[in-house]
């Protein structure tokens, strides 16, 4: 009787590590995220099983001189439900309901383009420790784009966010397939832009 009980505790012993283990590789995710050119950095956090992700950061937090809005902090002018359109972009999630998959993968989430005020279907890959690759896309994957976001290297505050970064190198923006492919898949209505880049609104 006793063995059978010692069983029973080694096999819930070897459950809750493989789970613990389950969740530490997920949390890899975690932290703050250069996207594309480096121009926006995204925090992504857990919320229970799910992961999230919100704009912390912009290198242009402000409209320039010469623009309807010049001085004021940047918004989200494009949002097409018009009663969310005076939201500043500091603090906007664009990332929602991503869960782990395994093999360094999470889906079933979404990703928000602040450009054009779309949302698409995502899934991000880990490349490596400090590389992501981050694929909007319409209906199937095949449909869609990849871009790289790559992990801030100093913490950023809301404070901080009006000054541009002048340690930082800029990082070029890569995708995932060719110009030959991409050419193929992106279709002409359908096309998500520079994801989560707030940079070319105007």
């Amino acid at each position: 009787m006793k063995c059978h009980h010692v069983f029973w505790l080694c096999i819930a012993f070897l459950f809750a590590a493989a789970t613990t283990f389950a969740e530490n590789d997920a949390d890899r995710i975690l932290g703050e995220w250069l996207i594309g050119n480096g121009d926006v950095c995204v925090k992504v956090e857990r919320m229970g099983s799910e992961y999230i992700g919100r704009i912390t950061w912009l290198k242009e937090p402000v409209y320039p001189a010469g623009h309807q809005l010049q001085g004021q902090r940047k918004i989200d002018r494009f949002n097409p439900d018009e009663s969310k359109r005076h939201r500043p972009l500091i603090g906007l999630t664009v990332l929602e309901n991503l869960t782990y998959s395994g093999n360094n993968r999470w889906e079933g989430g979404t990703i928000y383009d602040a450009d054009s005020g779309k949302t698409y279907r995502c899934c991000i890959m880990l490349e490596s420790q400090d590389e992501l690759a981050v694929r909007g896309y319409v209906g199937l994957q095949l449909i869609g784009r990849t871009t790289k976001a790559f992990r801030a290297t100093q913490n950023r505050s809301e404070n901080s966010s009006i000054e541009s970064p002048k340690d930082e190198p800029p990082i070029p923006e890569t995708t995932a397939t060719s110009n030959t492919e991409q050419s193929k898949i992106d279709t002409p209505n359908q096309k998500p832009g520079n994801l989560s880049s707030p940079k070319k609104q105007g």
